[in-house]
């Protein structure tokens, strides 16, 4: 999981505990915010850089491997270009994650327009603040442009898909096939408070609805018609470029979303080698979802567990080899942090 705490310091500390205790892998950051905010939740740019570096040192200091500290500007229009550097600045000395939203919306847009008129897109506000590196992390995209893209992937920099969240939001879809075709490494997420569910199962089923839809405005826009007015209501290659299935989907919240962090060499797939982070699966529970019948595959039952599944198929979880969580019961309380490999500790050590 990628995590956004909280603004506040000691709140998120207690997250980090729990994550570490109960067996999870996560990036986590601490949401950092100094302008354009409530007069009740907004923090002193000097106090907020210095918690932010707080929480860093607090969460390596865990020396558990499976859990990483993150910077996390909320984004743009809370954010001040002090802020924003001081924070690129403590990601470089710990070599460190970082995260934030990019062009998600008109509204976020425009004000960031307004605040930065010097920068025509979010992606050079960022670049400029020194916040897009190899391990930043950038959610929705939506209204990105081309050379925007471009920028992010010359960076390194990736971006979390969250399709439920993209409609609520309302603006745009994220063109996944075109972006990944650029070359910018994608993700799925669930952005849960733009959006109504924290299911990773959900976002995959709405990544291609998210799809289907691109591939019907095409249709749409062409109106039903041909270049002669002749009626004609035809789906032709150029509408179905957008489209992806449920394996597309299993790919981004899977091998995807671990290119997107960085920790592909670890997890993200079966590859011998890698650390097993995994979920046992019952597709024949009692009571559950959907049924199976005499003659489904191994690809329809896989299928239907992935369009109609839920957490009652879902037997045990593993991370790092470990199950971490069986039916209800989270089994984490009894989970020893692996150490951070000796190798990542002299590199961050080299950056101070």
């Amino acid at each position: 999981a990628t995590y956004f705490g909280s603004m506040h310091l000691a709140p998120n500390k207690v997250l980090v505990d729990s994550i570490v205790r109960l067996g999870q892998r996560a990036v986590v950051g601490k949401v950092s915010m100094d302008r354009e905010s409530p007069d009740n939740y907004i923090e002193e740019t000097q106090q907020g850089l210095a918690d932010a570096e707080d929480f860093v040192e607090y969460t390596l200091s865990q020396q558990c491997s499976r859990v990483m500290p993150c910077i996390t500007p909320r984004f743009i229009p809370t954010c001040t270009m002090e802020s924003m550097k001081g924070l690129a600045a403590i990601a470089r000395k710990y070599d460190c994650h970082v995260q934030s939203h990019i062009s998600e919306c008109c509204g976020e847009v425009s004000f960031s327009r307004h605040l930065h008129p010097e920068h025509r897109c979010d992606a050079l506000v960022f670049d400029e603040a020194g916040l897009l590196t190899n391990k930043s992390l950038m959610a929705h995209g939506t209204l990105l442009d081309d050379d925007a893209i471009r920028l992010l992937v010359e960076r390194g920099t990736s971006v979390s898909h969250c399709p439920l969240s993209n409609f609520f939001l309302g603006d745009a879809c994220f063109r996944v096939n075109h972006t990944m075709n650029l070359g910018l490494k994608v993700g799925l997420g669930t952005d849960v408070a733009g959006g109504i569910s924290a299911s990773m199962l959900t976002s995959i089923r709405m990544a291609v609805v998210n799809a289907r839809c691109l591939r019907a405005h095409k249709l749409a826009i062409k109106g039903g018609f041909d270049d002669k007015r002749t009626a004609r209501f035809e789906v032709t290659p150029d509408m179905e470029v957008d489209v992806i299935s449920f394996k597309e989907g299993l790919y981004l919240a899977t091998m995807g979303s671990a290119k997107a962090i960085c920790i592909d060499d670890k997890v993200g797939s079966f590859e011998v080698g890698k650390e097993f982070d995994a979920l046992l699966v019952d597709v024949n529970v009692p009571g559950g979802p959907f049924d199976i019948f005499d003659g489904d595959s191994m690809e329809d039952q896989f299928e239907k567990f992935i369009n109609l599944g839920d957490d009652r198929n879902i037997v045990e979880v593993y991370v790092q080899g470990k199950c971490v969580k069986r039916g209800d019961d989270f089994t984490g309380d009894v989970i020893k942090p692996v150490p951070v490999e000796p190798s990542s500790e002299k590199k961050r050590k080299a950056a101070e």
